[in-house]
């Protein structure tokens, strides 16, 4: 591949990138977003938390790799967190969320965030804070399972 052609990646690729970065930074210093966010934190712990203690499921495979319910850990955390901190980060407090979603999805994307009473900052900090639990779900996870695999040298197939 040539230089340029290298160079014309690279360009194309990091002007988008600055966009992402500057807009969710933006999010993040967003009063109402960051408030927000810090009411749904304890809710980010207790999924990151929970979820992570799957890992001390028995683990008797001889490769000491993780089973299926420890692999999807993070994403049942961050599907447990997304649940649990709607009713924070968005105005549904008296709601259902079948009936939010029914009004919502009947709208359009402008009119839908008016009537959940929010702005673009506060569903970036949202979708960032699910994935963040899930980062973190499938982080923890796996220094559980490796503490837990070095401390109690779980048995091989076989013994």
């Amino acid at each position: 591949m040539k230089v340029d052609n290298i160079k014309n990646v690279v360009g194309t690729v990091t002007a988008p990138a600055r966009k992402v970065y500057t807009t969710v930074k933006k999010s993040f210093l967003n009063d109402v977003a960051r408030n927000n966010f810090k009411k749904a934190a304890p809710a980010a712990l207790i999924c990151t938390g929970g979820f992570s203690l799957l890992s001390l499921i028995p683990n008797r495979k001889t490769d000491g790799k993780q089973k299926k319910l420890e692999k999807k850990s993070g994403t049942l955390a961050a599907i447990a967190f997304a649940v649990a901190s709607f009713k924070k980060f968005f105005n549904a407090e008296n709601k259902t969320l079948k009936n939010l979603f029914n009004d919502v999805k009947k709208l359009n994307f402008k009119d839908g965030l008016e009537k959940l009473k929010t702005n673009k900052s506060n569903v970036i900090v949202y979708l960032a804070s699910i994935v963040g639990v899930k980062v973190l779900t499938d982080i923890a996870t796996k220094g559980i399972d490796g503490i837990v695999n070095d401390v109690a040298e779980p048995k091989k197939l076989g013994d």
